[in-house]
C-alpha cells in the first residue's frame, strides 16, 4: 500500500515488488579516436543490472590531467549495433591524452560509473610537410623536410624523401 502523509507526499509502491535502485556500471568501455578533430568515438555495453527501472540515459565523462568534462546521452540518441552503444564526445583538444568512464542512469538517479577506458589521444589530418629546394650531389637529390604547423597532434613524425638520378 502507498504511504502518504498529509499533504499527499510519499512513495508508491514498485510495480513488481522490488523497490528501484541506481544501475550498476556499463562494461566493455572502449574508445576511437580515428581522424575527426577533437573527437572520440566511446563504446560500452549497458550494465548487467538497471536497478529495476529502464536505464534512460548515460553520461560519459573525460578525464585529463585531472580535469574532467561530461556529456549527457539520452538513449535513443546513442548508436546501438548489436548490444553496444556509441555516443561521440567532441570538443577535446588534439594531442591530449584522455580517458573515458560511462555512468547509466535510471529513475532512482546515476548509478557506478564504469571503470576507465584505456588512454586515448585525439587528432586530426595533418598538414603537408613543408619541401625545401631540392639539391644534387654527384647524382642524389635532396629535399630538406619541415613537419607543417599543424601536425594534426601526433607529434612529429618520420619523414624523408630521397631519389637517385
Amino acid at each position: 500500500f502507498p504511504s502518504h502523509d498529509k499533504y499527499g507526499n510519499g512513495s508508491e509502491p514498485s510495480v513488481n515488488g522490488k523497490p528501484r535502485t541506481t544501475p550498476n556500471a556499463p562494461t566493455e568501455i572502449t574508445v576511437d579516436v580515428s581522424i575527426a578533430s577533437g573527437e572520440a568515438t566511446v563504446s560500452f555495453k549497458a550494465p548487467l543490472e538497471n536497478g529495476g527501472a529502464d536505464i534512460t540515459k548515460y553520461k560519459i565523462i573525460a578525464s585529463s590531467n585531472g580535469d574532467e568534462v561530461e556529456r549527457e546521452y539520452l538513449v535513443e540518441d546513442l548508436e546501438l549495433v548489436g548490444d553496444v552503444y556509441s555516443g561521440v564526445f567532441d570538443e577535446l583538444t588534439n594531442g591530449v591524452s584522455y580517458t573515458f568512464k560511462v555512468v547509466a542512469y535510471n529513475e532512482a538517479g546515476y548509478g557506478t560509473e564504469s571503470e576507465s577506458s584505456q588512454s586515448e589521444i585525439p587528432y586530426s589530418e595533418p598538414d603537408a610537410p613543408i619541401l625545401g629546394d631540392v639539391t644534387v650531389d654527384n647524382r642524389v637529390f635532396r629535399i630538406p623536410i619541415t613537419e607543417p604547423e599543424n601536425n594534426g597532434g601526433r607529434g612529429q613524425r618520420n619523414m624523408s624523401c630521397s631519389g637517385v638520378s
